[in-house]
């Protein structure tokens, strides 16, 4: 009788289905005024594995959305963005409800720069 291996499914469901992640400033970033953001999430996202360094690619264009600016103040001080998987093996939708939940509850602050469902911010979601 042939048994169907469960290995060949999760490989899929990791490589192909989406991951819910975050983007936060490094453990040691003080702005130049003083303020100590080590550590805080500024960005909410999900997609395919692939869509994680994205948002470091489109910072190395002219690009002036928040969420660019951010990552470029980070590198202007000789650090790395902090990325952080928070789930995976995610269907698109299970994705977009989970990366919501985390906007509006775990990671909702001043700091995010997600826009459309933090209560700190009135304008439109940053892609």
């Amino acid at each position: 009788m042939y048994q169907r291996s469960i290995l060949p499914d999760l490989e899929y469901r990791l490589r192909h289905l989406d991951i819910v992640y975050t983007l936060a400033y490094p453990d040691i970033f003080v702005t130049l005024d003083g303020e100590n953001l080590s550590a805080i999430v500024f960005y909410v996202g999900h997609g395919h594995r692939d869509r994680l360094v994205a948002h470091e690619q489109e910072a190395r264009t002219a690009c002036q959305c928040e969420k660019c600016m951010v990552i470029r103040s980070i590198w202007d001080a000789g650090l790395m963005v902090q990325r952080c998987i928070q789930a995976e093996g995610l269907t698109n939708e299970e994705g977009m409800e989970l990366e919501r939940e985390f906007i509006i509850t775990r990671f909702s602050s001043q700091h995010l720069v997600n826009v459309q469902h933090n209560r700190y911010r009135r304008r439109k979601r940053v892609s």
